[in-house]
């Protein structure tokens, strides 16, 4: 319902700073690229039940529809917003010259907010030419857990390439 969607809109507004500040706790702690790495697993796994939750999924729900909706949803927020808290944090690691930050920033907001362009556009296209829906969102989860899954591989390939520069300078 419109109240319901509300609601989760809401709720998913309070995530966005706990998200970011968490995330940035932890890279601190960690290094940015495994926490990027950890946000874009747990995007992959939260896309992944969608597509099989959805009304033609095979996916069991014991908790019910409405607590698995919320639970994905919480999570695919926190995901999200927690990748938005540290991806700048990269610079660092990757030994950036200060020279070349306005650049840097420049092409990790443009890689960054991309999906913010598209994922709306294709997904109501992908949603209102499918029948009922289903199809449609099932494509959508499909390709959102494809493009979490290929920042996975890409975090995972810097941080490796900044692990093995780090013991060719020592």
């Amino acid at each position: 319902s419109e109240m319901q969607t509300a609601h989760f809109s809401t709720v998913s507004t309070w995530v966005r700073p706990v998200a970011a500040v968490g995330a940035g706790l932890l890279a601190d702690r960690w290094l940015s690229t495994r926490v990027i790495a950890l946000c874009f697993t747990l995007a992959a796994v939260v896309f992944g039940s969608f597509l099989l939750t959805v009304p033609d999924g095979w996916l069991p729900t014991a908790v019910g529809p409405a607590a698995l909706l919320w639970a994905n949803i919480l999570l695919s927020c926190l995901a999200m917003f927690a990748l938005r808290g540290v991806y700048f944090a990269v610079m660092e690691e990757a030994d950036v010259p200060r020279r070349l930050t306005g650049a840097a920033v420049g092409v990790i907001s443009f890689v960054g907010f991309t999906p913010e362009i598209f994922v709306p556009l294709v997904g109501g296209r992908l949603i209102a030419g499918a029948d009922e829906g289903s199809a449609g969102y099932s494509i959508l989860w499909a390709l959102m857990g494809a493009a979490s899954i290929a920042g996975l591989a890409a975090a995972v390939t810097l941080e490796r390439r900044l692990a093995r520069r780090k013991a060719e300078a020592a």
